[in-house]
């Protein structure tokens, strides 16, 4: 199977590791269509045969290979807290400094995208988690918080 936005030099790849290089890509296409349209450049990953690195500079290309480690594990109570707390800490770091529009709207844009990423008013579907509703509501009421914390 080819992946186009993920490289590794492995020479045996087990079902598992083509399970996770599947769910990899596909998370991976989901970002980058969503990074395209904002004007990010796309991140590409490295498959070391247990985890995903990536070279790539920014938050979303840091995030996004969190997240696909995580998704591998499929635990999914890792997977929300990871979530949840980076949400607070991009708050604390607005928090901290002082609150102009442009970071509010900065901050508003970021959450737009990891949102539809997960699914939420997109089109794009999660897909390890997309039959557990605990999951889904869980990121909608985290949704709702952050929208709450915008208008503040």
């Amino acid at each position: 199977m080819d992946h186009k936005n993920i490289t590794h030099n492995l020479n045996a790849i087990s079902e598992e590791q083509k399970s996770d290089l599947k769910l990899a890509e596909t998370l991976l296409e989901n970002i980058n269509s969503l990074r395209d349209s904002a004007g990010y450049p796309k991140t590409v990953l490295y498959f070391g045969g247990e985890e995903f690195s990536s070279n790539n500079a920014g938050f979303f290309s840091g995030y996004v290979t969190k997240d696909i480690n995580l998704a591998i594990t499929r635990d999914l109570e890792s997977h929300l807290n990871f979530i949840i707390r980076n949400a607070k800490e991009k708050f604390r770091i607005l928090d901290a400094g002082k609150k102009s529009k442009t970071d509010l709207k900065n901050l508003e844009h970021h959450f737009t995208i990891l949102f539809k990423y997960y699914g939420i008013d997109s089109n794009i579907t999660y897909p390890l988690y997309n039959t557990q509703e605990d999951f889904k509501n869980a990121l909608l009421e985290l949704k709702s918080s952050v929208n709450n914390d915008l208008r503040k």
